[in-house]
């Protein structure tokens, strides 16, 4: 599972690239970061094989 988070509100993705992943055999689940970022840490606590792809959200410090 492909967990994307995009920023302060959920953005779709371009229908292609969704077809390109269901054939490649990756589930992909489209939210705000927030929720993804909830969303990766449920599924790896159950030990779920998961990936995350994450933008911040506006006014976000990311400091490294």
């Amino acid at each position: 599972i492909l967990v994307l988070g995009t920023g302060d509100r959920v953005e779709r993705l371009p229908p292609a690239m969704l077809k390109q992943m269901r054939e490649c055999r990756i589930a992909v689940e489209v939210q705000d970061t927030p929720n993804a970022c909830a969303t990766f840490n449920f599924l790896t606590s159950e030990k779920r094989r998961a990936a995350a792809a994450l933008i911040p959200p506006r006014g976000s410090y990311v400091g490294l």
